[in-house]
């Protein structure tokens, strides 16, 4: 985990429980660093979602 996300959440465990504490160094980490967010699907904000036409069509095409 990146230096930056461990120092906030072990900040924050100080004053509140550790799940809370890792889950607002997260969000506050991920707004900050969009490009490389933390969590446990890191990857979530790299997929494209395809819209319904779109899906569609690669469909008809074979792509799925």
């Amino acid at each position: 985990m990146p230096y930056a996300y461990e120092r906030m959440r072990d900040k924050f465990a100080q004053t509140m429980g550790y799940d809370a504490a890792q889950a607002k160094a997260a969000r506050i980490y991920n707004s900050q660093h969009p490009n490389s967010p933390v969590g446990r699907y890191s990857d979530h904000k790299k997929k494209k979602k395809k819209k319904k036409g779109e899906y569609l069509k690669a469909l008809a095409k074979g792509e799925g």
